[in-house]
């Protein structure tokens, strides 16, 4: 029981950590991509996409502040709920952004955007396991799909001479990966974190039997005065002899306390069952 709480204990900080990590890299790179996407803006267009662009590099830069400034008060659910309006938006912003692009007749890179985001966010942290993760990964998928086909993208000369397509599907792939890889991460983690619980949960048992030896001084010593007047007045006494072997008992497990202290293995709490095996160890 205390293992499993402790467990919980630190994974839950854990767990909240690297989704605090997870979202101002998010809200960083945010506000970076909308820096550089008002240049490209300008380079296709004619022109930056203020109206699209500047709100929401507005809102990155105001969830970052928030999480820098607000680090240990945010509870992981206000964390995560960060998260959703930077997505929603981020899909809503691309699909816009790649209207404008293909009405505007000038030649230009399309999905890269979609690339790079589909190899960030299989490697973010949005809560348990990865199913955020292949969420937003099949929806980056949804739209790109839906992007090549409502822009007409198979009938430009240009991609498909240079196999772009194939560079699209390459990153995919790539991403795929990420996400196994992301898996593997996951399991590994929770492992440590189990070995963590039990090595705390031991730290935990040892001050404990360490505190219980610390307080049998007094008493043993008060026990051991009252058994010799007694078995000096009794010296036959069948009552006399039980409480000294009783007490030899206890004196025997006092000392296994006390006898090489640093060579004790906390962690196998089971070991303990056999007291005289470890006395003479």
């Amino acid at each position: 029981m205390i293992e499993t709480q402790q467990l919980q204990q630190l994974w839950n900080k854990r767990l909240r950590l690297e989704i605090w990590y997870s979202c101002v890299v998010a809200s960083f790179l945010t506000a970076v991509g909308q820096l550089v996407a008002l240049q490209i803006d300008r380079h296709i267009l004619g022109r930056p996409l203020f109206v699209l662009r500047l709100p929401y590099l507005f809102f990155a830069l105001a969830c970052l502040i928030v999480l820098l400034h607000q680090q240990e008060k945010l509870a992981v659910q206000t964390i995560q709920l960060i998260f959703v309006p930077l997505m929603l938006l981020f899909f809503l912003y691309t699909w816009v952004a790649q209207a404008a692009f293909a009405n505007s007749q000038n030649p230009w890179i399309p999905f890269y955007g979609l690339q790079v985001t589909a190899l960030v966010v299989v490697m973010l942290r949005y809560g348990n396991g990865i199913r955020w993760n292949v969420f937003l990964l099949a929806a980056i998928t949804i739209e790109a799909a839906a992007s090549w086909w409502r822009f007409h993208y198979a009938s430009n000369w240009l991609l498909a001479q240079s196999g772009y397509i194939w560079n699209v599907l390459n990153t995919g792939v790539c991403a795929a990966i990420l996400l196994l890889a992301r898996y593997q991460y996951e399991r590994t983690l929770r492992r440590s974190v189990k070995l963590e619980a039990r090595v705390a949960t031991a730290e935990k048992t040892a001050r404990m039997f360490l505190t219980v030896r610390d307080r049998a001084n007094s008493p043993l010593q008060t026990l051991e005065i009252g058994l010799a007047l007694l078995k000096r007045r009794q010296p036959e006494s069948p009552i006399s002899d039980a409480l000294l072997d009783a007490f030899k008992k206890l004196v025997d497990l006092h000392e296994i306390f006390n006898a090489r202290k640093p060579e004790i293995d906390w962690s196998q709490a089971e070991a303990l069952a056999d007291l005289e095996g470890l006395k003479e160890k």
